[in-house]
């Protein structure tokens, strides 16, 4: 019985999967959540990449001045 399941188990996923490919290729539903997919795949690639820029930008914005309790422009 176990061996029966890995026999079938290939065909069944590559049917699935040209049936995935196939209505997002076909339907307009598929197409814009591709497409919305796609574009999200980029903000978050972009996201990433910025991240090291960030956080230098970040850390010499700080200044200790902020900690002071005595400096006027803290409060």
């Amino acid at each position: 019985m176990k061996q029966t399941a890995t026999k079938l188990r290939k065909p069944i996923v590559e049917a699935v999967a040209m049936m995935l490919v196939f209505a997002t290729v076909v339907t307009p539903a598929g197409r814009r959540g591709a497409a919305n997919v796609g574009t999200e795949f980029v903000k978050i690639s972009e996201a990433i990449v910025d991240l090291p820029c960030r956080i230098l930008t970040g850390f010499r914005s700080f200044s200790l001045d902020r900690l002071d309790p005595t400096c006027p422009q803290c409060f």
